[in-house]
């Protein structure tokens, strides 16, 4: 499987709605990486799956950090960064994925900053 890893122009200039799908598209990645690592055990999911799977995700995890999915400032990325990285972890996301993932996100989130 390649691995995914978004470009410069990607990562660059983010305004909140980018980083957050950012963080979708970085979630949803590491899900398919994770899963074709492990496929055996979990059987076959689709695309579809996977992205709606992240999405629900990463919605409850915004509520659960009292952030607006829908509408999200820039301040909110770290709580919810930090928390996604935890509920990934529980969901057997790998160590090298989820950080390989986490700083494409924080360099997103920097770059937003400055």
């Amino acid at each position: 499987m390649n691995i995914w890893t978004p470009t410069e122009e990607e990562l660059t200039r983010l305004d909140a709605i980018g980083i957050r799908d950012l963080i979708i598209t970085c979630f949803e990645m590491g899900q398919k990486e994770t899963i074709a690592r492990v496929k055996s055990k979990h059987g076959s999911y689709t695309d579809d799956d996977i992205l709606k799977s992240a999405i629900d995700m990463l919605k409850s995890t915004f509520e659960r950090m009292n952030a607006d999915f829908d509408n999200p400032k820039i301040s909110d990325f770290p709580k919810v960064l930090e928390k996604i990285q935890i509920r990934g972890r529980m969901m057997g996301t790998p160590k090298d994925i989820a950080e390989r993932h986490a700083q494409y996100i924080k360099a997103a989130i920097t770059r937003a900053i400055n």
